[in-house]
């Protein structure tokens, strides 16, 4: 006795693959905009030998300095060696302006930041070169 299939059973069959592959391409669309929208973490890493009271940043050539990156830290300052995080920055060219614990300014022209990384730029002691106390 041959086994007939019914025309319904088929048709559930192929909706149910269908949909399956559908909400797996809705899935992978949303994973990959996801990635795409990842925030990135941006950091300063201060190499300059000092602690560091104040962080400002401006497009360079520019006087447009933000807030002071220095209070996205918990103690309000980027010690040596810390890579302090950054906020509302992107990737492009810089002025910073500096100031250290021990109330002197610098400010530092040109600076390449990165998005990518481990962290996004780093000043050293030898570019504090226009400096004031």
């Amino acid at each position: 006795m041959p086994k007939t299939i019914s025309i319904g059973l088929i048709a559930c069959a192929l909706g149910a693959a269908l949909a399956g592959a559908a909400f797996a391409d809705a899935d992978d669309k949303a994973a990959q905009t996801a990635q795409t929208t990842k925030t990135v973490k941006m950091k300063f890493w201060n190499l300059t030998g000092v602690d560091l009271t104040e962080v400002f940043m401006a497009p360079a050539g520019t006087e447009k300095f933000g807030d002071n990156q220095t209070k996205n830290d918990d103690d309000n300052h980027a010690e040596v060696d810390e890579r302090l995080p950054l906020t509302d920055v992107t990737a492009g060219m810089y002025d910073v302006r500096i100031k250290d614990k021990d109330g002197r300014s610098c400010l530092v022209k040109n600076v390449e930041v990165k998005d990518t990384g481990p962290y996004s730029f780093s000043l050293e002691a030898d570019q504090l070169t226009d400096c004031k106390t």
